[in-house]
């Protein structure tokens, strides 16, 4: 009887954690352990005040930490831009632009289990983008920089190859 009971509690595939807010080391070598992907909210942490979480940590480790958008309930909108864009701001993060666009993107397909189909523009991917408007003199090096520190709006967005939002027309 114990023998099936763990069997009908077998994971699959690890847990998707989220928020994190307070995490010890053992803590952090256990999500290790199991593989967990973690997902982030960064302006609800903040709207809670808590301390700094343990992100770079996890990171780090090279640990699957994917950004999530809570609520309503704790930020003014559900975009991940602004989230990106908090976390990217933020005095008590030292994350690269280059990695906190993949915690927007590709990270959080990986936390899904859904790499394989979205979270990277590449052939055989599907179509799903967000085009963000920056200066159109910028400098290939600067894009990251450009896109979570300048104030450039979202102009157009596509869902599996369907245009869903476009401010050009």
């Amino acid at each position: 009887e114990e023998r099936l009971r763990t069997q009908a509690f077998r994971m699959f595939r690890p847990p998707v954690l989220l928020h994190c807010h307070y995490l010890d080391l053992e803590d952090i070598k256990l999500i290790g352990r199991m593989r967990a992907p973690v997902v982030f909210c960064p302006r609800h942490h903040d709207y809670f005040e808590h301390e700094p979480a343990p992100v770079v940590d996890l990171l780090t480790r090279a640990m699957t930490v994917a950004l999530g958008t809570a609520s309503l309930a704790s930020n003014d909108t559900l975009s991940m831009l602004d989230e990106m864009r908090h976390l990217a701001r933020h005095a008590d993060y030292t994350i690269s632009d280059e990695e906190v666009l993949r915690m927007g993107t590709l990270y959080g397909a990986r936390a899904l289990g859904i790499e394989d189909e979205v979270g990277v523009i590449a052939p055989g991917m599907q179509a799903d983008l967000t085009a963000i408007a920056i200066p159109h003199n910028t400098d290939e090096s600067r894009v990251p920089a450009a896109i979570l520190h300048d104030e450039g709006a979202a102009v157009f967005a596509m869902v599996a190859g369907r245009a869903i939002y476009d401010a050009t027309t």
